[in-house]
């Protein structure tokens, strides 16, 4: 799995998270707040169930667009994340917004895994 993929469970059900552009931009739009912000809030304790919610829906369909299924409803992932239990997916927003920030060098840059399944 590349630098850009995690695996989350949710209420007993794995699922592959993967934070492309579209992704961002997504959680951004809908959240109404930057990658950085949502992570400096969640660092600060200042976050919302809505923002983690949301960071884990852009993070599933991340993934699922890539792979040609189609994407989870937000007020879908919003249930699963309400069932499972904030505190724990607070931690897998965590890893969305950690993976979203760019390198050294300024680029969100893909693995080569992910490299490779992008040109197939």
């Amino acid at each position: 799995m590349g630098r850009h993929n995690f695996e989350i469970e949710l209420n007993g059900e794995k699922y592959t998270c993967r934070t492309t552009f579209e992704a961002i931009d997504e959680f951004e739009t809908k959240a109404n707040t930057s990658i950085i912000d949502a992570w400096e809030s969640l660092a600060d304790g200042k976050y919302r169930f809505s923002t983690i919610a949301t960071a884990i829906w852009a993070a599933i369909n991340g993934e699922r667009k890539v792979i040609g299924q189609k994407p989870m409803l937000w007020a879908t992932v919003g249930q699963m994340v309400q069932e499972e239990g904030f505190v724990q997916c607070a931690g897998y927003a965590s890893k969305f917004f950690f993976n979203s920030m760019p390198n050294k060098d300024g680029d969100i840059k893909e693995s080569e895994e992910d490299q490779k399944k992008n040109i197939e």
